[in-house]
């Protein structure tokens, strides 16, 4: 799955998507019709370093182990 943010796209892996318990995998991202605005949430943010950039407004993410 990807997500397309505006000057990046970033590219989740299955552990990023799926939690599996037992028998049981539930994917971990859900609309938000409420809101908005959308969270990138915990699960999505695994194996990843997430850097904000105050003064440039930017957020940045770097795939890692």
């Amino acid at each position: 799955m990807v997500f397309h943010f505006s000057g990046a796209d970033v590219r989740l892996q299955p552990v990023n998507t799926f939690m599996v318990n037992r028998d049981l995998v539930c994917m971990v991202i859900v609309p938000n019709s409420v809101n908005p605005f959308s969270v990138f949430g915990n699960y999505a943010q695994i194996n990843f370093q997430v850097e904000y950039d105050l003064q440039k407004r930017v957020v940045s993410f770097a795939p890692t182990d």
